[in-house]
């Protein structure tokens, strides 16, 4: 490693197979000791001492490959957690009022201590085991065996010890520690493939090549003997581009490029090859590995938020209590009005009494207890319960079999050994990933969905549709191998044939497959990065033309099995997303040729004017269109001939660019930049041979799942890389887009003309109205060039803004990873809308993150989308049940535990409050103190939790049939101010009525069978259970579903409320015989039975008329659902006995006709049994009608329940 005057802080410098510095040896012993370190600490003080002496910047500080991604360590865990853990206001809050029951004990410093020390407890728990998992990470992660070269001999060390520079040997299988400049590998040529499934989730090898200089020492004591510096950029977190460069001393110093094909990374395999020697690069910290693990920052949801602004709410409230009640007792004290007369018996006077307390000191104590007891209006449990609840929803996420999804083809390294670490069979299937139970609530509030396409809303299974060539275009899809059988005919000329087998020539050498043989079947397969280049090489195999080999320097293709042909590569330029195009150059018994294929535009824009025929130029472009429309993928191909000359000069050319680093002496850009300009400076003067078409279908269920999610009143925009042309057919066959709809273009190339078009857009779209019909419904399409003047100026975001709002759906076509980032922000901040991105590749993960909430869909282009996001999974489909069902129940359950927290603490603390007039604002407690201590930990813990565990509105099935069930949850209608209103008055109705109820039955005493008459601790008692007992039936009221976990939370809470207090009489801390006294009061279990119905009958009548009269969507749907399982219950019990009533009835029919036939017409009998069946018809309508009425009592008439369900849907 570099350590010399010469380091510059602008590059990072590694220096290998130095020979051994004693000084350096020595002080990197000593750094070890106990005194290097003390002396490190002591030079950190004075940074000048640190400085490069020749640049006077600090000089980087190389770190080892030891990874440490936990938190704590078990010194600094409980001081470390508990300043974390205290950043938190509420914990702050609740630590005061423990300091201030200590020092004013009016309670039992266990009331306010116990239930922060469990929620303390609990977090730094979860915190702790968290941790612990990081730890056993990183345990792993430095404990791999790795083999050192050194001095001619290899020593077996640890990955922790592993430093910049050292070489090192990496056999076959092997786990890559470190980022490694690869020196030499086994294979010929210096090649070798690496598995990067841990970094970007890729299966599909990846081939890697030595440097050139290196790649013939294959010994370890040639590897040994060589010397170098690498020079390269700054550590950085791109894994994609390496600029950098080699100086290699062997005979004479000799400089080569480094770049990323030069390096395998940390956390890849290394696969097909023995073994590999290099040079760490970059170790630790410092790797491209570890530099992506940067925190993007949580994300928490939308109703955190409103949990925020409720808290801040209680805690104005809180303080007007407390405000309140000092006020209220500094006006009883110094009042004589109001100052009640002094007993003899309360009097301090005499000298047995000590100095009275000053007014100050009351105060305070009057303070320090109001406080105390004020402190359970804010239910500390709340916080916990939350948690707990999210984490059972995500996990009733993970167990939804129909969110699996049934894996496809070979595992990759990283998934094997996530296999290897978890017990039990395996499966051959995926749950769904959820990787922040935080916006579990979110998923039932998303207004604006925005989508990928390629891979999310297609499979990504590329099939070749269509090739054209001269003008001629060939269907393989529905003719395999047309294209083989054309250039096998005989009747061919030899232009034709010289035209295809150059397109072919073209397909076989201008890719980045690895081909290689399947080691069970033997059969041919095509490794690839991109799906397209596979598809491409397997049709051209179908066709007889098929790709053999490939190494770095040459290409090897059998044509028909009968003629083999061997290509040497001498350049193959690299597709980049800013090029939109690749190219390779190789040398043939022609000459040297260029073989181009890229993007329509870019290769059009390229094309030799001369050597094109025109009119096949324009035949071509408007295949390409037609192509597109078809929702077909397109590429083009062209090739030129290069002379000697024209390669030497740019040869030249590109490898001073490759070696270049930094800025250029004459201003010049990077690296990438020199290389894209001498790149084009060769790709141009192109001969066009024609284009191909790629179909990648949409996968199963996508226009359902599309038109369910519009019906929910959800808006989909469609961000998308494709053409116009592809994105709006996909569109169409996605019904994104209705064939009824007017499609709105977007297409300019000046910022005027943006400007102008977008104010037409607005004038149309105010003409149309707020709700206008299908047939006058607008789709608005975006192009990425005119979606760049759009982005950062104000006055167009507001004008596209107002136009994507009012179409019905919004596609931006050919727009950047950047772009799609971009959008969303705009949505997010301008419209202030809960938003939702989903994608499934690494262009992806900006709007991913961007967004609300983030899904990945794990396809084929890598795990990097899905390990970005919030949740994950295979198929696009699962995203309508993760919303409707999952996001829906989350809303649901999530609205209602938080809403009953905060009732229930306001109702306990508010009768507190009512109950100071009654104790002269004493400040002391109506309720015993270990039913606060217990009140939010155990007696209203379990029945909220349950509730929100299990809770549902609907069946599945119901939601599934009505979209517009998600559209009233997310319009509001579990939270919204009138509901918080509601919960907000009848927790003040309720406190009010249950004080008044208290006060009013104690006020002449009462008596019990002993004549004694009930105590302080009796009413403490029998004030807990009234205001239990009433919190309980509200939220019966609130639950529609109630299953076995629910009813045994209600009983194990009345049942614990009851062995609690039994318990504490038995061990001595309830005073003896309260509770049997109390409940040989007949009018005690008559105020238990008759105050909580007082309190709740407004509550109970309010949801009967607001049911009866006003009902929501949701329950009219179970009205259906109650109804329908009547009907079916009713047909199951009568079911044995319908045959014989069918023949009873048939039976009394024939009868009745058999005597109405013996009777003359118009006799007197007849008209009697004319009139009996009449009154029996009218008979049996009331009976029907009777029936119809038990069966359906208390909901509503039958044609108005149909005529609200067909309105809803």
């Amino acid at each position: 490693m570099n350590t010399d005057d010469e380091s510059r802080q602008e590059f990072y410098e590694v220096e290998f197979n130095l020979p051994p510095d004693p000084v350096a040896e020595e002080a990197r012993r000593v750094d070890h000791t106990t005194f290097g370190r003390v002396r490190k600490v002591l030079r950190s003080g004075f940074p000048g001492r640190d400085l490069d002496p020749r640049t006077r910047k600090p000089r980087y500080k190389y770190p080892t490959n030891n990874i440490k991604t936990t938190k704590y360590t078990m010194l600094t865990f409980l001081p470390v957690n508990l300043l974390f853990q205290f950043k938190r206001f509420y914990n702050i809050y609740f630590l005061a009022a423990a300091i201030f029951v200590c020092a004013e004990p009016s309670l039992s410093p266990v009331t306010e201590i116990l239930p922060l020390a469990l929620v303390l407890t609990i977090t730094a728990i979860k915190d702790a085991l968290e941790d612990y998992r990081r730890y056993q990470q990183d345990k792993r992660s430095n404990s791999l065996p790795c083999t050192l070269v050194k001095n001619g001999e290899l020593f077996p060390i640890k990955s922790k010890d592993v430093r910049p520079g050292d070489v090192l040997k990496i056999c076959k299988n092997d786990k890559i520690p470190a980022d490694v400049v690869l020196l030499s590998t086994s294979m010929d040529e210096g090649a070798c493939f690496v598995e990067t499934s841990e970094l970007d989730g890729e299966t599909n090898l990846k081939r890697k090549t030595a440097l050139s200089l290196t790649a013939n020492l294959t010994r370890v004591e040639q590897v040994s003997e060589v010397t170098g510096k690498i020079t390269t950029e700054m550590p950085n977190e791109r894994l994609s581009r390496l600029d950098g460069r080699v100086k290699i001393k062997i005979k004479l110093d000799e400089v080569a490029p480094v770049t990323m094909s030069n390096v395998a990374l940390r956390g890849s395999w290394l696969k097909n090859t023995e073994w590999v020697y290099g040079v760490v690069l970059y170790a630790g910290v410092d790797t491209k590995m570890m530099r992506n693990l940067k925190n993007t920052g949580l994300k928490f949801s939308t109703m955190e938020t409103k949990l925020n602004r409720m808290i801040v709410a209680i805690f104005v409230f809180n303080a007007f209590l407390l405000v309140g009640s000092m006020c209220f007792a500094y006006v009883g004290e110094h009042s004589e009005t109001l100052r009640s007369p002094t007993a003899w018996y309360t009097t301090i006077d005499g000298p047995e009494f000590t100095a009275p307390p000053t007014d100050a000191r009351i105060f305070v104590g009057q303070l320090m207890n109001f406080y105390v007891i004020y402190t359970f209006v804010i239910p500390i449990s709340v916080f916990i319960s939350v948690e707990l609840c999210r984490v059972v929803q995500a996990l009733w996420m993970i167990w939804d079999e129909e969110m699996r999804s049934y894996n496809e083809g070979p595992l990759s390294q990283a998934e094997q050994e996530e296999i290897a670490n978890e017990q039990g069979p395996v499966k051959n299937w995926t749950r769904m990933h959820v990787r922040n139970s935080n916006l579990n609530e979110d998923l039932g509030a998303v207004e604006y969905i925005f989508s990928d396409k390629t891979g999310t809303l297609t499979r990504n299974v590329m099939k070749l549709s269509k090739w054209h060539i001269g003008g001629r275009t060939f269907h393989e899809l529905q003719q395999p191998g047309s294209l083989g059988l054309r250039m096998r005919d005989p009747s061919i000329s030899d232009e034709e044939y010289d035209l295809l087998m150059a397109f072919c020539r073209n397909i076989a050498v201008c890719h980045a497959v690895l081909p290689c043989e399947d080691s069970k079947t033997g059969e041919l397969l095509y490794e690839a990065q991109s799906p397209d280049e596979s598809a491409l090489l397997e049709a051209l195999r179908d066709n007889g033309v098929v790709l053999k080999a490939k190494t770095k320097d040459s290409v090897t293709v059998e044509i028909f099995g009968l003629i083999t042909e061997t290509y040497t590569v001498l350049k193959v330029l690299e597709f980049t997303s800013d090029r939109k195009c690749m190219s390779v150059i190789i040398d043939t018994p022609q000459g040297i040729q260029l073989f181009c294929k890229g993007a329509d535009n870019v290769i059009l824009a390229r094309a030799d004017g001369v050597e094109n025929d025109p009119l096949l130029m324009r035949q071509l472009d408007s295949t390409v269109r037609r192509f597109s429309i078809a929702g077909l993928r397109t590429l083009m191909l062209a090739w030129r001939p290069l002379s000697l000359e024209e390669y030497r000069i740019f040869d030249e050319k590109y490898s001073k660019a490759e070696c270049h680093l930094g800025e250029g002496e004459d201003g010049s850009g990077d690296r990438e930049e020199l290389v894209r300009i001498a790149c084009e400076s060769i790709e141009g003067r192109l001969r066009l041979l024609g284009c191909t078409a790629i179909e990648d279908r949409l996968q199963d269920q996508v226009p359902e799942t599309i038109e369910y999610l519009m019906d929910a009143d959800i808006k989909i925009w469609l961000l998308t890389g494709d053409k116009q042309e592809t994105a709006i057919n996909i569109g169409i066959s996605s019904r994104l887009i209705s064939p009824a709809m007017k499609i709105l273009v977007l297409n300019v190339k000046v910022e005027r003309d943006c400007r102008l078009v977008l104010e037409y857009f607005v004038e149309r779209i105010n003409e149309l109205g707020v709700e206008p019909p299908e047939k006058d419904r607008y789709a608005l399409v975006v192009n990425g060039e005119s979606l760049a003047f759009v982005l950062g100026n104000e006055i167009f975001e507001e004008m596209f803004l107002k136009i994507g709002t009012s179409c019905h759906s919004v596609i931006c076509c050919r727009v950047t990873p950047l772009q799609k980032a971009l959008v969303v922000k705009l949505v997010r901040k301008k419209l202030h809308k809960v938003t939702l991105a989903i994608g499934d590749g690494a262009n992806d993960i900006s709007m991913i993150q961007a967004a609300h909430v983030g899904v990945g869909i794990e396809g084929m282009e890598g795990a990097q989308a899905a390990r970005s996001s919030d949740f994950s999974f295979k198929q696009f489909k699962n995203l309508k049940r993760l919303l409707t069902i999952h996001g829906r129940y989350s809303y649901l359950r999530m609205s209602k535990i938080i809403f009953f927290s905060f009732y229930k603490s306001i109702c306990l603390i508010t009768v507190q409050f009512w109950w100071g007039f009654m104790n002269a604002w004493s400040g002391g407690a109506l309720y015993d103190e270990h039913f606060l201590t217990l009140w939010n930990m155990v007696f209203t813990a379990l029945l909220p939790i349950a509730t929100a565990c299990f809770e549902k509105d609907v069946e599945e099935e119901s939601i599934g049939k009505y979209p517009k069930l998600y559209k009233a949850v997310k319009d509001g209608l579990y939270w919204n101010t009138l509901t918080m209103a509601g919960w907000g008055i009848a927790s003040f109705w309720h406190s009010g009525a249950l004080f008044g109820s208290i006060y009013g039955t104690l006020q002449h005493g009462i008596v019990g069978s002993d004549s004694e008459a009930m105590d302080i601790s009796m009413v403490s008692f029998f004030a807990g259970s009234l205001v239990l007992i009433t919190v309980t039936l509200k939220m019966l009221l609130h639950i529609t579903h109630y299953t076995m976990p629910i009813f045994l939370a209600l009983g194990i809470s009345m049942a614990g409320y009851l062995l609690v207090f039994i318990g504490l009489e038995v061990v001595g801390l309830l005073e003896s015989g309260v509770f049997s006294s109390l409940h040989t009061m007949p009018f005690y279990y008559l105020g238990l039975l008759v105050i909580p119905v007082g309190c709740l009958l407004p509550d109970y009548t309010l949801a009967y008329c607001m049911r009866q009269y006003f009902p929501s969507d949701a329950q009219i749907v179970q009205e259906d659902q109650r109804l329908a399982r009547m009907k079916q219950a009713g047909g199951s019990k009568n079911g044995k006995n319908v045959k014989g009533d069918d023949d009873q009835e048939a039976m009394v029919e024939m009868q009745a006709t058999s005597g109405r036939q013996n009777r003359p017409p118009g006799s007197d009998e007849e008209e009697e049994d004319d009139e009996n069946e009449e009154e029996y018809e009218e008979d049996d309508e009331d009976r029907q009608e009777e029936e119809y009425e038990s069966v359906g009592r208390g909901v509503f008439d039958e044609k108005q329940r149909e005529g609200r369900s067909k309105q809803m849907i």
